[in-house]
């Protein structure tokens, strides 16, 4: 089900784009024309920008912007390329990135199961009351043992269930806690006992020793502006 929606969502933001490029720099018919027409070239990739091995219909964007930029003429009827793509055979559902550069296709990436894992275990802990706000670890072990049954059915093993706790004593824990924010190490995911006694055994270490990372991803299309005041678009 993620999945799909992830692919509704790749057809809906490439729909949007070209309808949005459809409905402005193709549209000659202004109302101050401009004596260097606008242009956009528009491939249906995935990855942001536009790589310099994909073509549309066998062009190039490097070759149509340098044609473009200088008023060569030589492929003007080229200047406004955007891709569309016919749905997939057996998934006609679905319109998603078509260009046939391999650096556009659309590949989703497999789940983090452990991850999920971790993150059922601690929705699971929080129904079950174990998880207060800034309380001490050892009352978040104790009710573990009251509960050991229904965390053994959410799949928590007493490595994750540490962190869990740990992270509440640190923590506030807010309503409907889901464990998207707490940091699960490599290490925290190794096999452990499944009766839990050993969560007695160790202070539970401190989850934050595992650093930040932050991405610095951008989307959306680049712009280059003509010193006439025209705009070529590359999506």
């Amino acid at each position: 089900e993620e999945l799909n929606t992830v692919k509704r969502y790749v057809q809906m933001w490439g729909n949007a784009t070209r309808e949005s490029f459809e409905e402005t720099i193709v549209v000659d018919n202004i109302f101050f024309p401009k004596a260097h027409k606008d242009g956009v070239f528009s491939a249906s990739c995935i990855t942001h920008g536009t790589p310099k091995n994909v073509a549309i219909n066998g062009y190039y964007a490097n070759q149509l912007i340098h044609d473009w930029f200088f008023q060569n003429g030589q492929y003007e009827d080229q200047y406004k390329l955007i891709e569309t793509c016919d749905p997939l055979d057996g998934n006609e559902e679905y319109v998603i990135p078509c260009n046939v550069a391999p650096v556009c296709a659309y590949m989703p990436k497999p789940g983090n199961n452990e991850k999920e894992k971790a993150m059922k275990c601690a929705k699971r802990l929080d129904i079950e009351g174990c998880l207060e706000s800034f309380a001490p670890r050892q009352d978040c072990f104790t009710c573990v043992m009251d509960n050991i049954n229904e965390l053994l059915e959410a799949g928590c093993t007493s490595n994750i269930i540490r962190v869990i706790c740990v992270h509440a004593e640190d923590n506030g824990i807010l309503d409907e806690f889901d464990g998207s924010t707490v940091v699960i190490r490599d290490v925290d995911l190794g096999d452990s006992n499944d009766d839990f006694e050993d969560i007695f055994d160790s202070d539970g270490g401190d989850p934050s020793d595992s650093g930040d990372s932050s991405d610095g991803s951008s989307s959306g299309a680049v712009s280059r502006v003509q010193s006439s005041g025209s705009k070529l678009i590359l999506g």
